[in-house]
């Protein structure tokens, strides 16, 4: 996989879908509007949007903030890998 850029593309796009889908579903399960979760993190609601939909992809930085507000909610393969949790 190393050398392959299909297969590292592909695993990519999966974990930012990953990503998407766990920001989305625990900003609803938490009772927050993008805009309050925006204000959290100190961006603009339309950030979070980009985020949700794909259009935009966060900072490792943002990431981090995310895991550190929703603690082990706030899953991905990039979390688990840099937690230790993963190989």
């Amino acid at each position: 996989m190393k050398n392959n850029a299909h297969t590292r593309n592909q695993k990519v796009n999966r974990m930012l879908r990953a990503l998407q889908a766990n920001l989305r579903n625990l900003r609803r399960d938490h009772k927050l509007s993008q805009a309050q979760l925006a204000a959290k993190l100190n961006v603009d609601q339309s950030t979070i949007s980009n985020f949700e939909s794909g259009r935009t992809v966060m900072t490792i930085e943002q990431v981090y903030h995310l895991h550190l507000m929703f603690g082990d909610d706030f899953t991905c393969p990039c979390i688990d890998f840099i937690l230790g949790r993963e190989e």
